[in-house]
C-alpha cells in the first residue's frame, strides 16, 4: 500500500542507488528496458531508488522524457520502496513546476541541484532551493552539493540557512573531494538536524560511515556489494570479508569514477554484463572510453562478482 507522502515523510537511508538512463541504438529513449531495470532494482537490497541524478545522464533529456521516466518509476516501484527524484533545472520558475510535477506524480522525496550557470550568489542559490522545497513541503528535500561536477562552492552554514527557512530541507548531498571536512562541518553546524548523503561510487564510504552519514547515492550495477559495506562498515569491528569487499570495490571504482561519462559507461557495461540491460548506448555528445577501458574493467567487476546476486535478469527471460 502506498505511503501518504504528507502525513508520513520518507526517510532518507542506506542504500540509494542511482538509475543510469537506456538508450535505443539510434539514442532514442528505451522506456521498456527502464521499467525492467526499475523491476530488477527494486528486487535488489535497496533502501529507495533515486532518478535525474549525474548517473542518469539527465543533462541530456528533454523535459517529457523526464516526466514520462519519472511516471514510469513511481508506477514500476508502486510504493515498495521510496522514489527520489533529481530537479536540475536552472531557473526558479521551471525547478518550482517540475517539482511539482514530481510531487503530483508520487515521488517520495527531491533532490535540487543548486543553480549554477553564471554562478549565481549565495542569496540567489538559497532563494532557489527554498522555492522548490517550499512547493513540495513538507516532502523531503535533499540539496545536491558536487562543486567538481557544478563549479559552485557552499558552505555548511548556507545549508544550515536553507534549513532553518525550508525546515523539509533535511539532507545534503555531500561530493567535494574529500567530503569527509564538509560532512563535519555540515554537522557541527546543523547541530545533526541536517544529515548528509554520499555518492562518487562510495570511495570514501569507509571514512563517511563513522562520520554518521545518513545513505549511500551509489550506482545500481554492483548494488548488492554497497548493501555488504553499508552494514559491515557500521561494525565496531569491521570484518575481513567486509574489508575484502571493499577494497575490491575501490579498485574499480577508482578506474571508472575520473569523469562523468567512465561512469555512466562503466554502469551500462556492467548491467549488461549482468544481462539487466541489453545495450549501452550514451547519448551524445559524450566520450565513451576507449576498449582497454573496458579490457581492465571486466576483471575488477569478475572480483566482485561473489558479492553479487545472479538471480533472474531481464535479458536471460
Amino acid at each position: 500500500m502506498r505511503r501518504d507522502r504528507m502525513s508520513e515523510p520518507v526517510e532518507i537511508q542506506g542504500v540509494v542507488p542511482v538509475l543510469p538512463v537506456p538508450f535505443d541504438a539510434d539514442q532514442s529513449l528505451d522506456l521498456a528496458a527502464f521499467v525492467e531495470e526499475v523491476r530488477w532494482v527494486t528486487s535488489r537490497p535497496v533502501d529507495g531508488l533515486a532518478l535525474f541524478g549525474l548517473g542518469s545522464e539527465y543533462w541530456k533529456l528533454g523535459d517529457d522524457e523526464r516526466l514520462v521516466l519519472a511516471e514510469k518509476l513511481v508506477e514500476s516501484v508502486d510504493g515498495r520502496k521510496p522514489v527520489l527524484a533529481s530537479v536540475t533545472d536552472g531557473s526558479r520558475f521551471h525547478a518550482e513546476r517540475f517539482a511539482t510535477r514530481l510531487a503530483a506524480m508520487g515521488v517520495d522525496a527531491l533532490v535540487v541541484m543548486p543553480p549554477h550557470f553564471m554562478g549565481p550568489k549565495a542569496d540567489k542559490v538559497i532563494d532557489h532551493c527554498r522555492a522548490v522545497a517550499d512547493a513540495v513541503a513538507p516532502m523531503p528535500v535533499v540539496v545536491q552539493y558536487s562543486p567538481a561536477y557544478i563549479g559552485v562552492s557552499i558552505s555548511a552554514e548556507t545549508f544550515v540557512e536553507m534549513h532553518e527557512r525550508s525546515p523539509n530541507i533535511r539532507y545534503v548531498k555531500v561530493e567535494p573531494r574529500p567530503p569527509g571536512p564538509m560532512i563535519d562541518a555540515i554537522n557541527t553546524a546543523s547541530a545533526g538536524r541536517l544529515r548528509c548523503l554520499i555518492g562518487q561510487g562510495g570511495l570514501t564510504l569507509a571514512d563517511c560511515r563513522k562520520r554518521g552519514i545518513a545513505g549511500l547515492m551509489p550506482g545500481v550495477a554492483v548494488v548488492e556489494v554497497y548493501r555488504k559495506l553499508w552494514d559491515g562498515l557500521a561494525a565496531e569491528t569491521v570484518s575481513e570479508e567486509t574489508w575484502d569487499a571493499h577494497d575490491r570495490m575501490v579498485a574499480m571504482m577508482s578506474h571508472t569514477v575520473p569523469s562523468m561519462d567512465m561512469w555512466v559507461a562503466s554502469e551500462k557495461q556492467m548491467l549488461a554484463w549482468r544481462g539487466v540491460i541489453d545495450r549501452t548506448v550514451l547519448r551524445d555528445p559524450s566520450s565513451r572510453p576507449e576498449p582497454g577501458f573496458f579490457t581492465y574493467l571486466r576483471p575488477c567487476f569478475e572480483r566482485l562478482r561473489p558479492y553479487l546476486d545472479e538471480g533472474e535478469t531481464p535479458c536471460a527471460r
